[in-house]
C-alpha cells in the first residue's frame, strides 16, 4: 500500500483469526447479536474490519504528517 506524500506505508497487518473468533464468542456470550438480529460471526468480522481500517487510516495520517513536518514539533501551514 502506498501513502502518497511520505512514500510507502508500513506493511498492512491484520488481527489474527483467533482475535475474531474470541470476539465472536464474546458477542455471543453477551447476546449482542440479538439487538440487531445479526449473527455473531458477521458482527465479529465487521468489528475486526473496522479496527483494520482504523489502523490503515492512522498509518496514512502519520505518513501525511511526516510529509508536512518542517522541524520537530512544528507543522507547515
Amino acid at each position: 500500500m502506498f501513502g502518497g506524500v511520505g512514500g510507502p506505508l508500513r506493511e498492512e497487518r491484520s488481527y489474527p483469526d483467533s482475535f475474531e473468533k474470541k470476539l465472536e464468542n464474546l458477542i455471543n456470550e453477551c447476546c449482542i447479536e440479538n439487538e440487531c438480529n445479526t449473527p455473531d460471526f458477521i458482527l465479529a468480522k465487521y468489528v475486526n474490519d473496522c479496527l483494520n481500517s482504523f489502523n490503515t487510516a492512522t498509518r496514512t495520517r502519520d505518513v501525511w504528517y511526516m510529509g508536512k513536518l518542517q522541524e520537530p514539533g512544528r507543522i507547515e501551514n
